[in-house]
């Protein structure tokens, strides 16, 4: 059944009508909050976007070809990142000094190491969410500053990608895509 998540799932394109249960969001939260980050400085954030009015927020900010899959999916995650991330490290990481060396890194290396964290955490949300059994759908296809402006104006938090979340219509469930040949992408030296 575990290895389901990996070789069974699907990107899901449009999803049944089916509400997902506050007590399945909550769960997926627990799992979460214990994935890995650099140092425990944990970027990562998200803003469940369920409510009509929510939801009537966001689809405007999606590409077009998109909106018919944001409209059918019962949740959508906004899977974000916190920029004031280094202000939770004295809870979070108090093994660092203060300032911890994020605060030192040049700008540019900072906000990868950020980057490489939220999206790490990003991947164990998705699999959290297929563990539950529910189908993911990630989508880049939006406005990134408009979602910032609409959900994030007065924080620090910044949209990385989308997942809509939900059980998939299987009638718009592709094939699995091809996959590169082992030889083609590991090295064993």
């Amino acid at each position: 059944m575990t290895a389901d998540i990996f070789t069974q799932a699907r990107s899901a394109k449009l999803f049944k009508p089916e509400p997902i249960a506050q007590e399945t969001l909550d769960t997926l939260i627990e799992w979460v909050k214990w994935s890995p980050s650099e140092s425990n400085s944990w970027p990562f954030r998200v803003v469940f976007v369920q409510s009509e009015s929510a939801k009537a927020r966001l689809l405007p900010l999606v590409a077009e070809g998109n909106q018919t899959k944001v409209e059918s999916a019962p949740v959508i995650a906004i899977l974000s990142y916190d920029e004031k991330f280094t202000d939770h490290l004295p809870t979070l990481a108090p093994h660092l000094p203060t300032p911890s060396y994020f605060d030192t890194l040049p700008a540019e290396a900072r906000e990868f190491a950020m980057l490489r964290s939220a999206n790490l955490q990003a991947g164990f949300f998705m699999c959290a969410a297929r563990s539950l059994g529910l189908d993911c759908g990630p989508l880049a296809g939006f406005d990134r500053e408009g979602v910032n402006q609409e959900f994030f104006a007065d924080s620090s938090w910044r949209a990385s990608f989308l997942c809509m979340l939900g059980h998939a219509d299987p009638e718009a469930t592709y094939p699995r895509g091809a996959r590169l040949d082992t030889q083609d992408w590991v090295r064993f030296e």
